[in-house]
C-alpha cells in the first residue's frame, strides 16, 4: 500500500510518502495566496502513482477547489464528520490540522488516556484529548507570527530568531529574540502546568515547524513529534479505505 499524505498549512505544503503505515521523509513546498493552485498541482501532479491520497485542508477555498480540479475517488479530505477513530466534542469551526495532530496521537500513545498536542506553527495551537474525545483547546500567534507583527508595528530590526540561555540583554537584537522565545515558553509551561491540575497523567507532545524553539528548552514536555500531523491523515485514510 503506497499512499500520499498532504498537510496544507497557511503558508506551506507539507506532504510524505506513506508505504504500508509508515511514513517516509517528510517534503515542503511554500505558498502565497496566488500560487497555491500552482503548488498544490505540482504536489498531486503524480496521483496515479498512490493507492490513496489523504489531505488535510483548514482553508475552504483551497479546499473546495481540490475537489473540484482533482475530481479522484482516491482522493480524500478530512473532515470533522468525515469517519474517524475519535469523538469530537468542539464547534464545527475545527481545523483539519488539529484533527489530524489528535489521531497521530492517540494512534501512536494508545495506552494514554489524556495527551495534550501542542503544534508550533504560523498559529501555535494547544489540543487536549481525553478518552478519545477532542476536547478543545487554545490558539495563540506562532512564535514567527508574534515576531512579525512586532516588526511591522515598530521600527525594530527583525533578528534571526535563536536562544542563549540569558534572561538578558544589552542589545536590541538579542532582546527581540530572546523575547520572542521566553514568550512562548513561558506562556506553554503555564499552559501545560494549569492543564495538568485538570487532566491527570497528561502526556504532552509537541509538533510543527516551530517546535524546534521551544522543545529543548522545557522538560514539561516529553515527546516531540514532526511528523504527527502526517501519521494522523494516514490513519483517517486506514479508516476510509
Amino acid at each position: 500500500m503506497k499512499n500520499l499524505v498532504i498537510d496544507i498549512g497557511n503558508s506551506a505544503i507539507k506532504f510524505a510518502e506513506v508505504y504500508n503505515g509508515k511514513s517516509g521523509k517528510a517534503k515542503f513546498e511554500n505558498y502565497l495566496k496566488n500560487d497555491f493552485e500552482k503548488k498544490i498541482g505540482s504536489v498531486l501532479n503524480q496521483k496515479n502513482k498512490y493507492d490513496l491520497i489523504g489531505i488535510s485542508c483548514a482553508n475552504t477555498n483551497h479546499a473546495n477547489f481540490i475537489e473540484k480540479k482533482f475530481k479522484n475517488p482516491n482522493i480524500k479530505l478530512i473532515r470533522r464528520d468525515s469517519k474517524l477513530p475519535i469523538k469530537i466534542n468542539y464547534a464545527k469551526t475545527l481545523g483539519t490540522d488539529r484533527i489530524c495532530g489528535g489521531l497521530g496521537a492517540v494512534k501512536k500513545y494508545t495506552e494514554r488516556k489524556n495527551i495534550l498536542v501542542i503544534d508550533f506553527g504560523t498559529a501555535t495551537t494547544y489540543n487536549i484529548i481525553s478518552d478519545k474525545v477532542f476536547k478543545g483547546g487554545l490558539i495563540t500567534p506562532g512564535i514567527k507570527t508574534a515576531l512579525n507583527s512586532l516588526i511591522q508595528n515598530t521600527s525594530l530590526p527583525l533578528p534571526e530568531i535563536k536562544f542563549k540561555k540569558k534572561l538578558y540583554y544589552k542589545d536590541t537584537i538579542n532582546n527581540i529574540s530572546n523575547g520572542i522565545i521566553l514568550q512562548s515558553l513561558f506562556f506553554t509551561e503555564r499552559i501545560i502546568t494549569e492543564y495538568k491540575k485538570e487532566f491527570r497523567n497528561l502526556l504532552v507532545i509537541s509538533t510543527g515547524g516551530n517546535a524546534k524553539y521551544i522543545f529543548p528548552l522545557t522538560k514539561l514536555i516529553n515527546k516531540n513529534e514532526p511528523a504527527l500531523n502526517l501519521e494522523g491523515l494516514n490513519c483517517f485514510l486506514e479508516q476510509n479505505q
